[in-house]
């Protein structure tokens, strides 16, 4: 309920990933901002970030349930912005779709090379179960087989897209004007940033597996129907 002024030496001005904060937020240190508004002792809002983001819902009902903090309300981002959580949602079912193309495209990659892979070597298949090996164990063959050649493919793409992940990580790809307003507009700064996370490498690696485990399935049932005098013959 006060005006006031001061004077500060400016130590330096930086640019604002969100062009809006440039003209509203000035950065010093709490006492001063205490003093400055005569509210000593006294905060507005308190922002608290968690080790662990991921985990935030959980740390704001904790606090919650702290006694002494009933005199004050505690929120999470998601109901300070539902607006941004709305538009998170739309973009993770975006990508969802995006992703599921991605895993039939792949999919059938792999299918088409283990079908090949055993319509060639039919006859190979048929000479060994006549000689006496067990259908079983040349069907643990091809699921070595099989596993070796989608952890060597996993692994080469991994090394393959490491280099160009980190160069883009710390040089995002910055989004156009229109798209920059709207990113801004929800206090976003407008690039398209790029993640390190290693759970983000195992789980794409684990779903490849899971889709290789289904895949390798068509090669044991082929051979243990195989026809052996049929494939001798090819």
């Amino acid at each position: 309920g006060a005006t006031a002024a001061g004077k500060f030496v400016l130590s330096g001005i930086f640019r604002h990933p969100v062009p809006e904060m440039n003209e509203r937020i000035v950065y010093t240190k709490l006492e001063d901002a205490q003093w400055f508004f005569s509210a000593y002792d006294r905060l507005t809002s308190l922002l608290i970030t968690p080790e662990r983001p991921a985990r935030h819902q959980q740390l704001a009902n904790t606090l919650k349930n702290e006694d002494f903090l009933n005199d004050y309300k505690v929120y999470t981002w998601e109901e300070l912005q539902p607006e941004l959580v709305r538009t998170v949602a739309f973009d993770q079912a975006t990508t969802f779709v995006f992703l599921m193309i991605l895993y039939i495209v792949v999919g059938f990659g792999i299918f088409g090379t283990v079908l090949t892979m055993v319509l060639e070597r039919e006859k190979e298949f048929g000479v060994l179960i006549s000689v006496g090996m067990h259908r079983r164990k040349l069907s643990f063959v091809i699921l070595t087989e099989t596993l070796i050649i989608n952890f060597m493919g996993v692994l080469l793409g991994m090394v393959l897209a490491l280099p160009f992940l980190i160069y883009l990580y710390h040089n995002p790809i910055p989004l156009s004007e229109d798209l920059g307003t709207v990113m801004a507009d929800f206090g976003m700064e407008a690039i398209l940033p790029f993640s390190l996370d290693p759970n983000i490498f195992i789980q794409q690696g684990l779903i490849i597996f899971c889709i290789s485990m289904v895949i390798v399935l068509y090669p044991i049932s082929r051979i243990l129907t195989l026809n052996v005098l049929d494939a001798s013959r090819k």
